[in-house]
């Protein structure tokens, strides 16, 4: 049975000095064995815009569930809740020969491009891996994750499904790679695939840990799908050639998936109250709800998390436009503007314009 070590990766800043872990910096990351794969990664949702996130203000944050890593291998290049596993080019075959030393030269050979932010270069080593040993899942993962990352959404979705395909084959579905699900559900939601992205953020949070990403992707992806409900005056229509249909008119007003949304982020809050992105989630979650009292409260509990960091990494969208999904962006941007619509850029990398209650 084929098995891999892999490395879990987030954003980093600039020279790797920490990463961004539930929306605080920290200067540890996880190392988890195939099959863990905690939330270290940040990842909602990857945007063709994405950008490390600034490093105006540099703090520590320890977090005891972070165990050492060296800061070479911390190479990110951003991103869903975007910092993405690469695997590491040690193996574990078991009875099964080792990795010849042409693939793990490809392995090097993309870190080190990865390092470098030379993306060109390690795609094409991924590709060459590929190519040595097409039976390796993680060639094909570590491939879709960096077109992920350059917002190659239909590419990327290919390579992730049949790195997914071939564990399942190797491993059963049981025991398929968790961050590869989110990661594909990333790609299903930018190409507009809610429904599917939904499906594989609930499938990874099974493995718990994975749980708080993947529910907060999850969360994340609600309130994007969120249709407004149009009240006041219901007028029917006849449309040639096709059945009455009820057009409503007047004001907007949310629908359960934003309060499917909230209650999403709230559950993950209980668990864990340190969550910073869902604290920010809640507050544009509850100010799209027409609760503006309650999004206040929200921001409130942020701007006294970690002796003021949380003020600073959330004073504007900026921290969350490169991960967030556009709606969710644009929410937190009518907050801060005390708006009732704002802008946000949607995955084809225009800018749309998102109404509110």
């Amino acid at each position: 049975m084929l098995q891999m070590k892999y490395a879990v990766h987030a954003p980093a800043y600039n020279n790797a000095i920490g990463y961004f872990f539930k929306g605080k910096l920290v200067d540890r990351i996880l190392r988890p064995a195939h099959g863990q794969f905690a939330a270290a990664q940040l990842q909602i949702e990857c945007r063709a815009n994405s950008r490390a996130p600034r490093t105006d203000t540099v703090l520590e944050v320890r977090d005891k569930r972070c165990l050492p890593l060296s800061r070479r291998q911390v190479f990110s290049i951003l991103p869903m809740i975007t910092g993405l596993g690469i695997s590491e080019t040690s193996f574990a075959f078991g009875k099964k020969p080792g990795p010849s030393k042409e693939l793990t030269d490809a392995f090097t050979e993309a870190m080190e491009a990865m390092n470098q932010f030379d993306f060109d270069a390690a795609e094409e080593a991924w590709t060459r891996a590929v190519q040595l040993s097409p039976e390796v899942s993680a060639s094909w993962s570590n491939r879709g994750t960096l077109k992920l990352q350059r917002g190659r959404w239909a590419e990327a979705a290919e390579d992730l499904q049949h790195a997914l395909d071939l564990e399942e084959k190797q491993m059963g579905r049981s025991n398929v790679n968790s961050l590869v699900l989110n990661n594909l559900g990333n790609c299903k939601g930018a190409l507009g695939d809610w429904d599917g992205a939904m499906s594989d953020y609930l499938e990874a949070a099974k493995d718990p840990a994975m749980e708080e990403v993947a529910r907060a992707n999850y969360a994340l992806a609600l309130f994007q799908v969120t249709i407004p409900k149009l009240v006041q005056n219901e007028v029917h229509i006849q449309i040639p050639k096709s059945p009455i249909i009820p057009l409503l008119v007047g004001g907007p007003s949310h629908t359960g998936d934003a309060a499917r949304a909230l209650k999403e982020a709230q559950q993950l809050l209980r668990k864990d109250p340190q969550f910073w992105d869902m604290r920010a989630a809640s507050t544009a979650f509850l100010w799209a709800m027409g609760d503006e009292a309650g999004a206040e409260a929200e921001f409130e509990k942020l701007k006294g998390m970690g002796s003021g960091l949380g003020a600073a990494m959330y004073s504007s969208t900026d921290r969350v436009k490169a991960r967030w999904p556009p709606r969710c962006t644009a929410a937190l941007e009518a907050y801060f503007h005390l708006e009732r619509e704002a802008e946000a850029r949607d995955y084809n990398g225009e800018m749309r314009l998102f109404t509110f209650v």
